[in-house]
């Protein structure tokens, strides 16, 4: 809850990176953070890379990496 900055950094499968501010899910004491989509945000197929990065205490830190797939609409 005392964070000075939350953000969501995504990477495209093609290796563009995009850096989205989030926001806390609670009051910040169950760690989550979240981020809604707009339109446009996610139009490469393909496999994304997601990680989040806060600012608290005067540091930087960053999760672990994870992915998740973009499909194709039909």
């Amino acid at each position: 809850s005392s964070a000075t900055s939350l953000e969501i950094i995504f990477k495209s499968p093609s290796g563009t990176s995009t850096t989205q501010t989030a926001s806390l899910y609670t009051d910040g004491t169950d760690g989550k953070i979240f981020y809604t989509s707009v339109d446009g945000d996610f139009n490469v197929v393909g496999t994304w890379r997601i990680q989040t990065k806060i600012g608290i205490g005067g540091g930087t830190f960053r999760s672990d990496v994870g992915s998740f797939k973009v499909y194709e609409n039909l």
